[in-house]
């Protein structure tokens, strides 16, 4: 399996972040690596800024969450879902 667009990563992280507690990207990216057939080489695929591909789509995904109010800041780098969030969880969406 190749790296996934982050729209796939949004419902895996909005579920791991589903516990209440705070999170930051890197604890998210480990998460989400065990959620997809990943190979080594789709794990060190680097773009041209350094950062690898699969940490570029979670912070995309985080990004698009935080927007749509799913999950919120509490300080820098570091969030957790709200209420809202909870509540599309709640309506078990499909990826």
């Amino acid at each position: 399996m190749s790296v996934p667009g982050f729209q796939k990563t949004l419902l895996p992280i909005l579920q791991f972040v589903s516990d209440g507690k705070t999170h930051r990207p890197g604890d998210t990216l480990a998460y989400v690596q065990t959620q997809f057939e990943l190979t080594e080489e789709d794990l060190t695929d680097r773009l041209p800024n350094g950062r690898t591909r699969l940490m570029d789509r979670v912070l995309w995904a985080i990004t698009y969450l935080r927007k749509s109010g799913l999950i919120e800041s509490v300080s820098w780098g570091v969030f957790q879902i709200t209420e809202r969030g909870r509540a599309l969880l709640a309506e078990k969406p499909e990826l």
